[in-house]
């Protein structure tokens, strides 16, 4: 990869990775040959009437390692709705009723390919269900050589 700082604007992207089967995080790998802008990630939290607590973090993953892990600092109990989002402005997503948890991240996160990102829900059980992750980052492809 040439620079890290990519030179004009990228393009915004909402991906909208398919709904994890219950009781799993969910996990998107970024194309090789692409710097991502993460700007933000979404998801919905189902906790199931399982009694424990479910913590919800979020990592960002290269080459096995975790890179960045942030906590979205909310208990999720049993059978409770939530709407978890991570995000560097600070400004508050208004949801349709329900729970809402706001996390932060990084400003002018620049991530390069092959990054995975993933939920980590700690206690998650079987019946937990994640769905509507939307995540919004600006992107760039790298030329070919």
């Amino acid at each position: 990869m040439s620079e890290m700082i990519p030179a004009g604007q990228g393009k915004l992207l909402v991906l909208t990775p398919v709904n994890p089967v219950a009781g799993a995080d969910f996990q998107v790998t970024q194309p090789i040959r692409t710097r991502w802008r993460v700007m933000s990630v979404k998801f919905v939290f189902t906790a199931s009437a399982g009694v424990a607590d479910r913590i919800m973090n979020l990592q960002f993953i290269a080459a096995g390692m975790i890179v960045v892990e942030m906590n979205a600092r909310a208990v999720i109990t049993a059978s409770e709705v939530w709407t978890v989002t991570y995000m560097y402005s600070g400004v508050y997503v208004p949801t349709t009723g329900g729970r809402v948890v706001t996390g932060g991240m990084p400003e002018n996160m620049l991530v390069n390919d092959s990054m995975v990102i993933t939920s980590r829900v700690g206690n998650i059980q079987a019946g937990d269900q994640i769905s509507d992750v939307a995540i919004l980052v600006e992107e760039w492809m790298e030329p070919l050589a």
